[in-house]
């Protein structure tokens, strides 16, 4: 049987799943910068704008994550909101909430931990399923 994570393994393991979702936001970012303002529909196409030499830690993978957006990059003011890749399945933080990494269309990466509260539009959200969240800040492109 599993011990339970300490609250520093299950620091160190949001710290690693948040890296991986920036970097991946971010090569995301570098691939439609080059490719028609595209995002990527896999993360071999992406593999080129991940920076030489990182590598992630070695609990965390493309396996763990999923491509939730392909379309153009050309998001407006929304670029922050939308999300581009998320965490296949949630995990608890030390607090017992459960949490999911997303990767955003600006390139960044956020950890959000159920219930959450988010600006949306200038507006103050809460959420109190993964399934809400998404489905504020999951778009599918338009002709699509």
């Amino acid at each position: 049987e599993a011990k339970p994570k300490t609250p520093l393994q299950v620091k160190e393991e949001r710290i690693a799943k948040m890296d991986f979702g920036h970097r991946w936001a971010a090569a995301f970012l570098g691939y439609a910068d080059k490719n028609g303002d595209q995002f990527p529909t896999s993360f071999e196409q992406a593999a080129a704008f991940i920076p030489a030499g990182y590598k992630p830690e070695a609990n965390v993978s493309s396996d763990q994550f999923e491509i939730v957006y392909q379309g153009s990059a050309a998001l407006g003011t929304k670029v922050s909101e939308v999300v581009v890749l998320r965490e296949k399945e949630p995990w608890q933080d030390s607090n017992g909430k459960w949490c999911k990494v997303y990767g955003l269309a600006d390139g960044s990466s956020q950890v959000v931990a159920m219930p959450s509260r988010w600006t949306v539009g200038g507006k103050q959200v809460s959420y109190d399923t993964f399934e809400a969240f998404e489905k504020d800040h999951i778009i599918t492109p338009s002709g699509k």
